[in-house]
């Protein structure tokens, strides 16, 4: 259990008469730390493939490369960007997660904190 994670489970078992103030923050904090990143990654996914058709289909220079090449240099680009926005995705998390614990913080301070 980290600290962040005890502090709010310390509010809500000191204050029971903050409960219903604190619920929102709790099932926010919970939203943000079970976080995959699945959906950033699925649009980023989505996002290169499109811009490999398009690519394809409209800019694409012959470059007398096999289309072997040009298709697995595609999957690993897609995969790669699938991979990119999975970490972002659980970057954005963690950082609204600590925005959370923030607000929690300022909100109810105590002696330890």
């Amino acid at each position: 259990m980290t600290k962040k994670v005890a502090f709010s489970e310390r509010l809500w078992l000191t204050m029971p008469d903050e409960r219903p103030k604190l619920q929102p923050y709790i099932e926010k904090a919970k939203l943000f730390r079970n976080e995959c990143g699945c959906t950033m990654g699925g649009f980023f996914l989505v996002a290169t493939f499109v811009c490999l058709i398009l690519d394809g289909l409209y800019f694409h220079v012959i470059s007398g490369v096999g289309w072997i090449t040009t298709l697995l240099r595609g999957a690993a680009l897609v995969f790669g960007a699938s991979i990119l926005g999975k970490v972002i995705g659980i970057a954005i998390a963690r950082l609204r997660l600590g925005l959370v614990y923030r607000e929690l913080r300022l909100q109810y301070p105590t002696e330890r904190g």
